[in-house]
């Protein structure tokens, strides 16, 4: 299984995802030029990786900041998620949050998907 990192910037969040380590994390700020491009290696790495590990996974998130096009693509990574979990992986997110409006996006994702959500207020 491949760990897939990326050093976060301005404007993409920083991703890890590593089984070795169990961590996954996507946390940072979301607005990219072009969103399907920098999500598309997470998508594909869920496919190919998820179905062969055999702990739980906590996916962490903390975006604090996110476009549109950013809220969509999250919103495919965690249905992608759900389809592994409908497939018997333990999969479980913790959603970080420092405001009210990230708090109420938390809020909005836990409603649409069937994974076990945790909101988890943070200090910034």
């Amino acid at each position: 299984m491949d760990k897939l990192f990326w050093e976060g910037t301005e404007t993409t969040p920083q991703v890890l995802l590593d089984p070795e380590s169990q961590k996954y994390e996507i946390k940072g700020r979301s607005f990219p030029e072009d969103p399907v491009e920098f999500y598309q290696p997470i998508f594909e790495w869920i496919d190919n990786n998820l179905p062969e590990i055999d702990h739980k996974i906590i996916m962490d998130m903390y975006i604090e900041y996110f476009n549109s096009s950013s809220n969509r693509m999250i919103l495919l990574i965690m249905k992608k998620l759900e389809e592994h979990l409908m497939h018997g992986k333990d999969i479980h997110i913790k959603w970080n949050y420092d405001d009210e409006e990230v708090l109420g996006d938390g809020q909005m994702y836990s409603s649409l998907i069937k994974i076990p959500f945790e909101l988890n207020e943070v200090s910034v």
